[in-house]
């Protein structure tokens, strides 16, 4: 193994070619599974939501929730 391989900043194995735009697959699919996180997070708490007293996964998501409207109103 070399000690001194470089990492080309932007360098991505896999793309795809698309109506003219180059689609980079790694991207594409890390995006997706960030999305199946999230998701699944929401329809977690959204089974689980209580009006009263909040879990502790409904209180993390309302105040990511909040902090996130709070930066795009500012």
């Amino acid at each position: 193994m070399k000690a001194d391989t470089q990492i080309t900043v932007g360098d991505h194995a896999a793309t795809a070619h698309v109506f003219g735009l180059t689609l980079s697959l790694d991207v594409i699919w890390v995006t997706l599974f960030a999305a199946a996180i999230v998701l699944t997070l929401v329809f977690t708490v959204r089974k689980n939501v209580t009006a009263g007293v909040p879990g502790k996964l409904q209180l993390f998501w309302e105040t990511l929730f909040e902090q996130v409207n709070e930066l795009i109103d500012s």
